[in-house]
């Protein structure tokens, strides 16, 4: 022998709880989208970001330190590690376009 639901639940309004629950699906439109409005209303902030605190949270985001600078043997001028030297690199192209005109 199975029990129903309204025979489980020993409540008054047990019967009332089961007909709304048997008779609506909660993804349904007719029936106001109860999922989709509710989760809508989750993705919302509750209040205003105040400034200091999106400042504050900001802070990290700033320019860092170079600590990778080295200078370049050829000129002496600073560059970053691991790269050509900027103005060397330029006095080179530039001496070889003149050489192939």
């Amino acid at each position: 022998m199975t029990k129903t639901l309204t025979q489980s639940i020993r409540v008054p309004w047990a019967p009332i709880l089961v007909d709304t629950m048997q008779n609506r699906d909660p993804l349904c439109i007719e029936n106001g989208g109860e999922v989709l409005s509710t989760a809508i209303l989750w993705a919302a902030p509750k209040k205003k970001t105040s400034y200091s605190k999106k400042r504050m949270r900001q802070a990290t985001k700033g320019l860092k330190d170079l600590y990778n600078l080295n200078e370049c043997p050829a000129c002496g001028r600073k560059k970053l590690a691991h790269t050509l030297c900027l103005f060397c690199f330029r006095e080179i192209k530039e001496f070889i376009k003149s050489r192939q005109e």
